[in-house]
């Protein structure tokens, strides 16, 4: 689609005289939300018989390259990923069994049996049989494939639980030929809260840990809900291996190096040296350190985001997903805050349900009025500055995120939907998380999509074109919902290169470009709803879903007479607009 070509030039003239700025000195080697690719899913094989079975699992999950060697297509590797979890007091003591499956091309279909199988490549086996009986109250699993010349292939492993006993270590090995696993372990990383440690694992690329972590190859954390081990993501590179490849004692103290740490509720009462926007029920259940064959970076966690304007320590409220239901028991920390981390009214405080009578929706523990999974990244460069001092553990911030719901089933049995909710209060939806570097694939669990079953996910990462045709291709996708044609494609293309060589302030075209677009002919045949208007802003200019403020702002405002366009236009020069041109690079 072309603009009037003299008309739009003049108007471009004049707001790039106007916004004769620099391009930021920003890094561009960053991975943006426009590099991920959705290539579809696939199913995983077997029955729900426990303890064999991928039902209730997906705990833990990891790529191995060496894996399916006779595969020729372009999913090679394989994937190791962890079964039904044990059971607490006897209930299933070998849960946690550890298979390892192909990998089939994935397909996109919102309709399960459309969906290839994986096969079993080794059947399950109980690698930690001996071990980790002391937590089994909802484990906490994380695994690592490493390959490293001292060791040879290896999978590292650490574990949690939900209630975390102290003093307890977390981390081991094992081998993957699941039938010889010669699990050693375990192993305590420094000193650190055991609810920071244990329940996410992947490896650390060579070249950044031996400029930045001293030679510390895996990376360890977890998100416990509560801020219990921080409020946010954690992260601690650590190796487990003596300068021989031998495995150390149990028992054994290992030197980690923090990357990243934020305040532990414990200390405080305060939403304080927290991640932007963070709140209690938060979930970061998997990670992945992205380093893209384009040679773009980042560090990659996924899980279900709190994203409520209240969030609350109790049960569901039947009446409805916007009210709080607090354990009314509870009274030494906070139960209920706002967005913003202020406590609620004095109202929200007097529970609706009393558990030991039976009559609570849910079962207890951290809700939110609404929930949306996501990917959130951090820029290497920022963990590299913790470890110089330069930074606090707790100073860096995620500089984008990625809203992935659309790509969920979100169909739980609803035998489940006591413990994990429904619509935009569905916890738990997705798990662990697995990147294969060498060919940009990165492997994501959906909980419960499948009857009990995962299903794994596949987006490529990273992206051919430079990040200005990624942009153009995004707004012509989000706004008129197509591919670009080649002439408006390369029109646009031109436009932005010729101020780039001045160098010149990019963002007035993009604007340009989107009101144009917007008030095309062929996007207002479509007759869009407020609902969808304000919808299709949030996607086009901050590639997020709305925020229930903000999406109830902008229906009002609209309701009340305000002209569409001068809604974008405040979309359009609004400061989040702005980060999220600099995050890109202009």
């Amino acid at each position: 689609m072309l603009p009037h070509i003299l008309s739009i030039r003049v108007i471009l003239l004049l707001l790039l005289a106007l916004s004769a700025i620099c391009i930021p000195a920003n890094a561009t080697n960053r991975l943006t939300t426009n590099d991920f690719t959705y290539l579809g899913a696939f199913r995983l094989p077997g029955d729900e018989t426990p303890p064999q079975t991928f039902a209730y699992g997906g705990n833990a999950m990891t790529f191995n390259p060496d894996g399916d060697p006779e595969n020729t297509d372009a999913y090679p590797g394989s994937l190791f990923v962890m079964g039904h979890d044990r059971i607490a007091y006897g209930a299933l003591p070998n849960g946690n069994q550890v298979a390892e499956i192909s990998i089939p091309e994935p397909v996109i279909s919102r309709n399960l049996t459309d969906l290839p199988y994986a096969s079993f490549i080794q059947n399950f086996h109980e690698v930690v049989a001996n071990y980790f009986h002391d937590m089994e109250e909802i484990p906490k699993v994380g695994l690592a494939y490493l390959n490293h010349p001292t060791t040879g292939p290896k999978i590292h492993l650490t574990w949690g639980q939900h209630l975390q006993p102290e003093n307890t270590p977390s981390q081991g090995w094992f081998n993957p030929t699941l039938t010889n696993p010669d699990f050693q372990g375990v192993w305590f990383i420094g000193n650190q809260n055991l609810y920071s440690v244990n329940a996410y694992l992947f490896e650390i690329p060579a070249t950044w840990a031996d400029a930045y972590a001293h030679g510390r190859y895996l990376g360890t954390g977890r998100m416990r809900d509560g801020g219990q081990g921080g409020m946010g993501p954690t992260l601690f590179a650590y190796r487990p291996w003596r300068d021989d490849g031998t495995a150390p004692p149990s028992g054994t103290v290992l030197t980690e190096t923090p990357l990243l740490l934020y305040e532990n509720a414990y200390n405080t009462d305060q939403i304080v040296r927290a991640m932007n926007g963070y709140q209690h029920p938060d979930e970061w259940e998997g990670g992945a350190w992205i380093t893209t064959t384009s040679g773009q970076s980042a560090v990659l966690f996924a899980g279900a985001k709190s994203t409520g304007a209240k969030y609350w320590y109790g049960y569901i409220n039947a009446r409805g997903s916007e009210y709080p239901c607090v354990d009314h028991h509870v009274t030494d920390f906070v139960t209920c805050r706002l967005a913003n981390g202020d406590a609620c009214p004095a109202e929200d405080f007097a529970g609706c349900c009393d558990e030991a009578e039976g009559n609570c929706a849910s079962y207890r523990g951290w809700w939110s009025t609404r929930f949306d999974a996501q990917f959130i990244l951090f820029d290497p460069a920022d963990l590299a500055r913790v470890v110089s001092g330069e930074l606090e553990s707790w100073q860096p911030q995620p500089y984008a995120s990625l809203d992935i719901d659309q790509h969920l089933y979100l169909n739980p049995p609803v035998w489940d939907e006591i413990s994990v909710g429904t619509g935009n209060q569905r916890r738990y939806r997705i798990g662990d998380v697995a990147y294969d570097r060498a060919h940009d694939l990165l492997y994501v669990l959906e909980y419960l999509a499948d009857g009990g079953k995962p299903v794994v996910h596949v987006w490529r990462v990273g992206s051919d074109h430079d990040a200005a045709t990624t942009l153009i291709i995004h707004y012509y996708e989000s706004i008129l919902e197509r591919p670009p044609e080649a002439e408006g494609l390369t029109y646009w293309q031109d436009l932005i290169a010729e101020s780039q060589t001045q160098p010149i302030d990019v963002k007035p075209i993009f604007r340009e470009m989107a009101n144009f677009f917007f008030n095309s002919d062929e996007y207002l045949a479509r007759n869009t709803t407020d609902q969808q208007f304000i919808t299709n802003l949030y996607l086009t200019f901050f590639q997020r879903e709305p925020d229930e403020a903000g999406y109830a702002f902008w229906l009002e405002q609209l309701a009340g007479g305000a002209r569409r366009n001068d809604v974008m236009t405040f979309f359009l020069y609004s400061q989040e607009f702005l980060d999220f041109m600099l995050n890109l690079g202009f």
